[in-house]
């Protein structure tokens, strides 16, 4: 493993050797000063002293960013925001986080997917964090009509089904 030993004439022994610290890494030997460790990137962070390679700086899990380099744990990375969502690992800007498509949502932070509108509803925005705003679809938009004078014993209104999307047209009588 890659360490760098002390500033001190004579060190002999590989135990003289200080590890970087927690978010950063060495991958040359010999050594001298602690800034040769090089911070672990943005969307990285590495929660342990002593690691000799870039690879040891794990991402950031799916749903999170992280903008800073030198993180040091997991609890760095930040939840995508109530709306967005991402499935990339290892995210370094907040730009990351999508937000959800017209028809979905997502109602939590650190998302990975955002949850589709149920069936026969849908959402015309995108961003959005609550299944409140998926509506009816359209094959069940009622369009309401005045009834001609003949009826008017009642306040009648005629419901009339429209025809969208394969939906079959019908009428309904509603007295109020």
């Amino acid at each position: 493993s890659a360490c760098r030993f002390l500033n001190v004439t004579g060190s002999v022994s590989d135990t003289d050797c200080i590890g970087c610290v927690e978010g950063k890494y060495v991958d040359v030997s010999g050594s001298k000063l602690a800034t040769d460790c090089i911070d672990c990137a943005a969307g990285t962070y590495v929660n342990a002293s002593g690691s000799d390679s870039a690879a040891d700086c794990i991402k950031c899990a799916a749903g999170t960013y992280v903008h800073l380099t030198g993180s040091v744990a997991a609890s760095d990375c930040i939840d995508c925001a109530v709306g967005r969502y991402s499935q990339t690992r290892g995210s370094a800007t907040r730009s990351d986080c999508q937000p959800c498509a017209a028809g979905s949502f997502s109602p939590v932070q650190g998302s990975r997917d955002c949850i589709a509108c149920p069936v026969g509803q849908y959402s015309e925005q995108e961003g959005r964090s609550s299944s409140a705003v998926c509506l009816p679809s359209a094959a069940i938009r009622l369009v309401i009509e005045t009834v001609p004078e003949a009826w008017e014993t009642f306040s009648v209104h005629r419901l009339v089904l429209q025809e969208f999307e394969g939906a079959s047209s019908g009428t309904a009588v509603l007295l109020t």
